[in-house]
């Protein structure tokens, strides 16, 4: 019998549970890193190398995890990192994230190519939805992002910088994923093999849309065209002018600190 996250007890038992719910090809997208995944086992490496320093004979009832940054405070000096396409994972998974997030007083960054709108978002998680910014090749696409996510009440924005060239996912190009996706034989038969992932994507409308990317396609709005036109605004054109435009069309929270190098 099938046994629900809620009862893992550490992350390796959930990733243990997430590869026999997902078909492998979306297991692999989650999971993989670029090419060889050197980068990946090295950040891995390093949070490893990480000790916590015991103290005895301390009172510690009064003990706290409080974290204040960019004049917010959050419980825990931990956030939830984009997710990019959730919800396919599972239908609604954006919103999941932002509800816990917001219960648990820690930031949700929804991801540039998250299923759910910002706005949603913004709507559900007042207080902790940030929201990351890949920077789309039409600018305006980028600086109407950026005001939207303003306007909705996000205060900070993350803007993704380090995608000057589509990144080679190795994992990826083996299965047969990419975007948009594709039936094949192999896709059908994972499908097949995994059927309470199957049911529940049959069952929550199939594919779903990158609602964020809606309001600049072209034609019709399905998903398939959505996902064919978030594919042609990448690798975008960026440098620091982008960026000084892009801080412009920004309404929400400014740090006034030195830009990194």
């Amino acid at each position: 019998m099938a046994r629900s996250a809620d009862s893992a007890i550490n992350i390796d038992e959930l990733q243990s549970r997430a590869r026999r719910f997902l078909p492998g090809l979306l297991y692999d997208y989650l999971a993989g890193g670029v090419e060889d995944e050197c980068g990946l086992a090295a950040n891995r490496s390093a949070f490893e190398r990480w000790r916590f320093l015991p103290k005895y004979m301390i009172d510690t009832t009064a003990r706290s995890g409080l974290t204040k940054l960019f004049e917010q405070e959050f419980s825990v000096p931990f956030g939830i990192a984009p997710t990019g396409f959730a919800g396919l994972l599972n239908p609604g998974a954006d919103l999941m994230l932002a509800r816990a997030a917001e219960s648990e007083g820690v930031p949700y960054i929804m991801s540039g190519v998250s299923n759910a709108s910002l706005e949603m978002a913004a709507e559900t998680a007042p207080t902790a939805t940030w929201y990351q910014l890949y920077l789309a090749r039409d600018e305006h696409i980028s600086l109407d992002m950026a005001k939207r996510a303003g306007d909705a009440g996000i205060r900070n924005l993350v803007v993704t910088i380090d995608l000057p060239v589509n990144s080679k996912r190795e994992r990826d190009m083996r299965n047969g994923f990419k975007l948009p996706p594709r039936l094949s034989p192999a896709i059908i038969l994972a499908g097949l093999t995994h059927p309470r992932w199957t049911f529940r994507f049959l069952t929550n409308g199939g594919m779903p849309n990158f609602e964020n990317w809606v309001p600049y396609v072209q034609g019709p709005v399905t998903a398939l065209n959505v996902a064919q036109f978030v594919r042609t605004q990448s690798p975008p054109a960026q440098s620091w002018q982008h960026l000084a435009k892009l801080r412009e069309a920004w309404n929400g929270n400014s740090d006034q600190g030195h830009p990194a190098s």
